[in-house]
C-alpha cells in the first residue's frame, strides 16, 4: 500500500533531519566557507577604490562589435606600464605626458571619469 501524501513528506524530512543530525560539523564548515567567501568578495570589489594618477605615454584602439573603444597607454608611480579602456569623454583633454586620474580596485586599474582634467 502505498504511503499517504503527508506520511510522505513527513518521512523525507526525518530522513532529511536525520542526513543532517550526523553531518553538522560538515554543514558548519562549509557555511563559514561560504561566509568567508562572500566577505573577502566583498572587500575586493565593494571597497570604494584608491584614487591614483599616471602619466600619459599614449593612444590606441580596442575593436569591438560595435565599434572601437579608446585605449590609453599609462606609466603608472610604480614605473608599471599599462594599456587601459577608457571613455571618449575621459581622455577628451589628455594628451601625452599628461597626467591621469585613475582608481585602483583590488589588483585592477581603470581609468577615473575624470581623466585628464585638473589631474
Amino acid at each position: 500500500m502505498p504511503l499517504s501524501r503527508s506520511a510522505a513528506l513527513r518521512f523525507a524530512l526525518e530522513r532529511t533531519a536525520a542526513g543532517l543530525a550526523g553531518n553538522w560539523l560538515a554543514i558548519v564548515t562549509i557555511a563559514g566557507l561560504g561566509l568567508l567567501l562572500v566577505w573577502g568578495g566583498y572587500r575586493l570589489v565593494g571597497e570604494p577604490g584608491r584614487i591614483e594618477t599616471a602619466e600619459v605615454m599614449g593612444f590606441g584602439g580596442y575593436e569591438t562589435e560595435v565599434g572601437t573603444k579608446p585605449i590609453v597607454r599609462v606609466r603608472t608611480a610604480q614605473g608599471v606600464v599599462q594599456e587601459l579602456i577608457a571613455s571618449a569623454p575621459a581622455l577628451s583633454e589628455c594628451r601625452r605626458g599628461r597626467r591621469i586620474w585613475l582608481i585602483r580596485r583590488a589588483h585592477g586599474l581603470i581609468v577615473d571619469p575624470r581623466g585628464c582634467r585638473a589631474a
